[in-house]
């Protein structure tokens, strides 16, 4: 992996590091959506892709509204 890969990997690789050392620790909420967008300045689909990777791996959980 190198520095063609879409931006929804790095995200998704920045946020599962965060997780995996205990920056986002479990039962603690992520950045919003918009925040994340803002962060990386990336489109709200761009995260969404991301976010979605971190949750098939049962990283994270969506909260239920």
């Amino acid at each position: 992996m190198g520095n063609h890969d879409p931006k929804y990997m790095l995200i998704y690789r920045s946020l599962k590091e965060a997780i995996d050392f205990g920056t986002y620790a479990a039962g603690y909420r992520l950045p919003s959506e918009q925040e994340l967008v803002q962060t990386y300045g990336a489109s709200r689909g761009t995260v969404s892709h991301a976010l979605s990777e971190l949750k098939s791996e049962g990283r994270i959980e969506f909260a239920q509204c």
